[in-house]
């Protein structure tokens, strides 16, 4: 039991659900709102009015500390400058994020694309990256990425700041493997801008996490952007479907790091073969 500056106590288990997520956060120094404090707490029958007094009692206790909306277990008060800077600094980058979340959403078998790492949870330091976890269509997750890579290295010069595409994953292998607090976390706080319904189904897919976190829900803070029709995608998805697809697919995990032009070299005139023999079946169905 806890005893508080009343001489009132808590039960310690009561105590934990407060002080765990509590705790995990500051090893990031992000203090946590009564908001985030139920979302991340490992128990589901803490009521919001159970766990406003069991708060109030530990601050009364000096077990934990108030800075205006935030809560901490450090009395280090620049946790709390750092966090309200780098919250405006997020909402600043947000819009770009949109931009580029709608350019990610032009290339082939781009099914939905996420805000992950420090932007998902409204933060973001003067020298962050925007990073993006993105679900691909069925076998063409090599495909996809080989595009975007190439694309941030030839038009955006290789620059991570707002292009920095940290995760993929096939839409026909939703479940993460890791499953731990880390993992469990950067699921619950992934922000959806384009594919909401790859979105759910990733998140149907990966209901472990309740394990950790059994407030958690799926989130959908911000306006997605439509999955408006775009003929040039359509042109390339239904070009890399066939053989084509699979045989480039192939290569490209042969090539995981995609260093450059130079990596596709010996595919090139195969592909070119398989493209020219696809393509009047595909004019056939437009003309």
């Amino acid at each position: 039991m806890i005893p508080d500056s009343k001489k009132t106590v808590i039960p310690i288990h009561e105590a934990e659900l407060i002080l765990l997520p509590i705790i995990y956060f500051d090893i990031f120094s992000y203090p946590l709102t009564f908001d985030e404090i139920y979302e991340f707490s490992p128990n589901t029958p803490l009521t919001k009015d159970r766990l406003k007094l069991l708060i109030e009692t530990l601050v009364d206790a000096n077990y934990l500390y108030q800075y205006g909306h935030y809560y901490s277990i450090s009395t280090n008060t620049d946790f709390i400058i750092q966090r309200e800077e780098n919250t405006r600094r997020a909402l600043q980058i947000m819009p770009m994020a949109r931009r580029m979340t709608k350019i990610i959403s032009w290339f082939p078998f781009v099914r939905s694309v996420l805000i992950s790492g420090s932007l998902s949870k409204n933060v973001i330091t003067p020298d962050g990256d925007i990073d993006y976890f993105i679900i691909t269509g069925r076998g063409r997750l090599w495909v996809t990425r080989t595009l975007l890579v190439l694309f941030k290295k030839i038009f955006l010069l290789n620059s991570h700041k707002y292009f920095c595409i940290n995760y993929f994953i096939d839409d026909t292998n939703l479940e993460i493997e890791e499953k731990n607090i880390y993992t469990a976390t950067e699921i619950a706080t992934l922000l959806p801008l384009y594919g909401m319904r790859s979105y759910l189904e990733f998140y149907a897919a990966n209901q472990w996490i309740s394990n950790f976190y059994p407030n958690v829900s799926p989130r959908s803070p911000l306006p997605l952007m439509s999955p408006d029709v775009n003929r040039v995608k359509l042109f390339f998805e239904y070009l890399l479907k066939g053989k084509l697809g699979d045989y480039l697919n192939k290569s490209s995990w042969r090539s995981p790091c995609v260093i450059g032009i130079e990596n596709l070299k010996p595919t090139i005139p195969r592909a070119l073969k398989m493209l020219l023999n696809q393509l009047p079946a595909f004019l056939s169905t437009i003309l």
